[in-house]
């Protein structure tokens, strides 16, 4: 391959790696939006023929499946943030090596 390619090519997987980047990063804005949604809604629900303890079961699998989203979510949203923390300093430190030279 030409050098020319090959700066091409490097430019191409550059740019799709900063999409993969770009879209992690928007999914985790829509986690965070979720999130916060997720905890200001109330929502009250029907119920019709239950007794008070299927009732009760069903807030408590509810209310388990709830917490579980959350988690995931915000493990999430933290692996996102320390990859972006990661590229930047990674390309913060090779900003301050091309200013050296």
């Amino acid at each position: 391959m030409n050098p020319e390619k090959v700066r091409a090519l490097a430019a191409n997987v550059n740019k799709l790696i900063g999409n993969y980047h770009d879209q992690q990063r928007c999914t985790a804005e829509l986690f965070k939006i979720c999130l916060e949604f997720l905890d200001e809604k109330r929502t009250g629900h029907e119920f019709s023929g239950y007794r008070i303890a299927e009732m009760k079961e069903a807030a408590l699998k509810r209310r388990a499946r709830k917490e579980q989203l959350i988690a995931a979510v915000k493990g999430y949203i933290e692996m996102i943030e320390k990859r972006e923390d990661r590229v930047t300093s990674h390309t913060n430190d090779k900003e301050k090596q091309d200013e050296g030279k």
